[in-house]
């Protein structure tokens, strides 16, 4: 049996409660619903939480990466709960939102009854939205595209308008740009004019917003 599969197979207590739920879950704990957390981050708080599972087999005062970025790279390729990775960061998809608002009740008490509670019990739980996302979500209600959008003047929002709303700009790596998205796409999950503006923003300006930029700051400069 390979490293990889002996990992996911390790048993540890109730194997009703899957290592992809307890990372997700704790992968919420730590802002990954609006933004990219490092992997050494979320393996130290999956060994905080369940160190049979996510420690060393044979050490457990030791972290175990490797069982952390193998739940990971698999809750991206086969459920598309998360992207990111190892090297970037993790955070989750609307789907993984979602899975986390089903499970979260039940990974918390088994946390609770199976895993190290002592260590975890100062952790501000997280049921939803905390103050900064609160007001990102606010800042995009109000945002010029949104308000263009739900006015009818589509024809009106501008490629400034865009790098507004996803917290971009034309110097940014476009992994930037689809970590940011990613980002707004959650926060934004349960309002359907907000996701109708941000498909339109991505439709339209996404593969050519760095070259309008740079038209632009040509044209102010004179060059033909």
């Amino acid at each position: 049996m390979s490293t990889i599969a002996a990992r996911l197979t390790r048993p540890a207590l109730d194997t009703t409660v899957s290592n992809t739920d307890i990372v997700l879950v704790l992968l919420a704990d730590l802002h990954g619903y609006d933004r990219l957390v490092d992997i050494e981050d979320i393996a130290e708080a999956a060994w905080k939480a369940v160190p049979a599972r996510f420690s060393w087999p044979r050490h457990q005062e030791y972290p175990d990466l490797d069982a952390v970025d193998v739940t990971l790279r698999a809750a991206k390729k086969n459920e598309h709960r998360v992207t990111g990775s190892k090297k970037e960061g993790w955070m989750l998809t609307a789907d993984g939102i979602g899975r986390v608002e089903k499970r979260q009740a039940i990974v918390r008490g088994f946390i609770s009854e199976f895993g190290n509670a002592g260590r975890m019990k100062n952790r501000r739980e997280r049921g939803g939205l905390d103050s900064s996302a609160v007001r990102r979500l606010e800042q995009l209600r109000t945002s010029a595209a949104a308000i263009k959008y739900r006015d009818g003047q589509d024809e009106t929002i501008t490629v400034y308008d865009f790098l507004a709303f996803f917290g971009v700009n034309q110097y940014m790596p476009d992994r930037k740009y689809v970590a940011n998205r990613q980002a707004v796409e959650n926060l934004i999950r349960h309002e359907p004019k907000l996701i109708a503006t941000a498909a339109l923003l991505h439709d339209r300006f996404s593969r050519n917003y760095k070259a309008l930029l740079q038209q632009a700051k040509d044209g102010k400069n004179g060059i033909a």
